[in-house]
């Protein structure tokens, strides 16, 4: 009975460890890939900059070089915020902030990767100003890595809202995209990192699984909440609830 023991916990440790090489592998291949789109669009642009162009066109290649150069600034952020929540030195430095300054520069970052994939966006903001305490950097990065997934995750109907409030003691923020939706199974999955999602269109887009996974730990770190609705071929709603100063 107890050799039955050690062999049944060494067969789930090879299979955890087997499970574990794939998730590293999924990551690597994600980070290679979303590092090689952004360096590949900089160099291109940088190219044709150092031919002769008109005054007008440099400066719209000098558009999507600093774009490109953001989307990869942002992306080492990601890896270096999970390498530090890994290690257990993720810091957050809190103050009262404004939530709708705060929605709207995050939407003025993400205002090239919007464009450059011919989305729209509807804002229905708070009309009083909605104050929070949080770190207002990982704020920023949560609401990017929010409007990032809805990106990614739409297909023909490219739109985006956003809504900011205040109920019952919280404010919140909604992002809302028409994408392809997360099937119910996944739903317990999709804050883990690096995992990938059941579904065979989710599996086709690829990424470094990690943008939803720090925005769970930004907001299990303020005492906040998430909650997902989502419907296939429907779209996602996020809804980030924060408690207010």
């Amino acid at each position: 009975m107890h050799l039955q023991t050690i062999i049944l916990t060494e067969q789930a440790e090879a299979l955890r460890l087997s499970e574990l090489s794939q998730l590293k592998s999924y990551f690597v291949s994600g980070v290679t890939h979303e590092l090689k789109t952004p360096l590949t669009s900089i160099r291109m642009f940088a190219e044709l900059l150092e031919q002769y162009v008109d005054a007008d066109t440099a400066r719209q290649y000098l558009k999507i070089i600093t774009g490109e150069s953001d989307r990869l600034s942002r992306l080492v952020e990601n890896v270096l915020d999970y390498s530090r929540i890994e290690r257990n030195v993720m810091t957050y430095r809190r103050a009262d902030v404004s939530l709708n300054d705060v929605v709207h520069h995050a939407m003025n970052v993400m205002q090239y990767q919007l464009d450059q994939h011919g989305f729209t966006v509807e804002d229905s903001m708070c009309d009083a100003d909605i104050f929070v305490s949080v770190d207002r950097d990982a704020l920023i990065q949560a609401i990017i890595n929010l409007i990032s997934n809805a990106i990614k995750y739409s297909t023909n109907t490219r739109k985006i809202t956003i809504e900011t409030g205040r109920r019952r003691g919280f404010v919140y923020f909604t992002i809302r995209d028409s994408g392809i939706g997360v099937a119910e199974g996944d739903r317990d999955r999709m804050f883990m990192p690096f995992v990938r999602l059941y579904s065979s269109e989710a599996q086709a887009i690829g990424g470094a699984g990690l943008g939803l996974s720090l925005v769970k730990h930004f907001v299990d770190a303020h005492n906040g909440d998430i909650d997902v609705h989502s419907e296939l071929g429907v779209g996602t709603t996020f809804t980030i609830s924060l408690p207010t100063t």
